[in-house]
């Protein structure tokens, strides 16, 4: 049964633009160690990336997209959770991914603002 999981999450990991050997290094107990998508939550604010330079650093390639798209998969993961919805591999489609991450743009850039107007004084 743990089986079906891990290969139902390769399979979205897939869908992120992974290469296989990128799938089955993230699902390593030694290397990524996630089997669940559920995991993602679990990252934190620069897990992604951390996670990417471990791949490239076993010379594992991940393209600038796979690790912006597997961003837009924490995201969705963890608003999925906040909202108690089920995280199901499945679920997360082409068409799920291009709403997530135009939601995950606009968030981020909303963020960027704000951080750049806390830095501005009134006179």
């Amino acid at each position: 049964m743990a089986a079906v999981g891990v290969n139902a999450f390769r399979g979205a990991l897939e869908r992120c633009g992974l290469t296989e050997q990128a799938r089955l290094a993230v699902t390593d107990a030694g290397l990524g160690g996630l089997t669940t998508m559920r995991d993602m939550a679990r990252l934190g604010k620069d897990g992604v990336k951390r996670l990417c330079k471990v791949l490239r650093d076993e010379e594992i390639p991940v393209s600038i997209m796979a690790e912006q798209t597997l961003e837009v998969m924490r995201y969705w993961v963890r608003k999925r959770i906040s909202l108690v919805l089920d995280v199901l591999p499945i679920d997360f489609t082409p068409e799920v991914i291009y709403e997530a991450a135009l939601k995950f743009t606009i968030t981020q850039t909303s963020a960027d603002v704000a951080k750049d107007k806390e830095g501005v004084k009134m006179p």
